[in-house]
């Protein structure tokens, strides 16, 4: 089962309307330091830092609210997926980074620069040729199959 990612997308827009606010704070400030004095400019570099850095733990703190039903599934012992929206690297480590903290397995699919996304999982799924939830391996062997037809 997976959980719509409706709700990663709100968040992902909004992180991106905080990054595009550093950025933008960054271009309009670089161009004043250089001609103002040294401290000024460290003072500019330091704010941008400081709205990157909050802009870092709204990401993290937006990801393990996503999550927490999957924290509840891990409990109850049911299997439970969530995709977050496609997201640059830097986002998808935070989504990373939380869903490692609570516990939960996660990958990154697609591909890089296109659809790339992380999807994070109550209970890891089990690989390829993995036994132990299958122990008869049929769920691999027809997986095989289909992959051969």
């Amino acid at each position: 089962t997976k959980l719509p990612a409706a709700a990663g997308r709100r968040g992902a827009g909004l992180l991106s309307s905080i990054l595009g606010g550093v950025a933008r704070h960054s271009a309009g400030t670089e161009g004043a330091g250089r001609g103002g004095s040294a401290a000024g400019g460290a003072g500019a570099q330091d704010a941008a830092r400081e709205k990157a850095a909050a802009a870092r733990r709204q990401a993290y703190e937006a990801a393990r609210r996503q999550l927490q039903p999957l924290v509840e599934a891990k409990a109850e012992g049911r299997s439970l997926a969530f995709e977050f929206p496609t997201a640059e690297r830097q986002w998808r480590d935070i989504q990373k980074e939380a869903a490692s903290d609570l516990g939960l397995p996660s990958e990154g699919v697609g591909e890089e620069g296109i659809d790339r996304h992380v999807v994070v999982y109550a209970v890891a799924p089990p690989l390829p040729g993995d036994e132990s939830e299958d122990p008869g391996g049929r769920a691999a062997a027809d997986a095989a199959a289909a992959r051969v037809a």
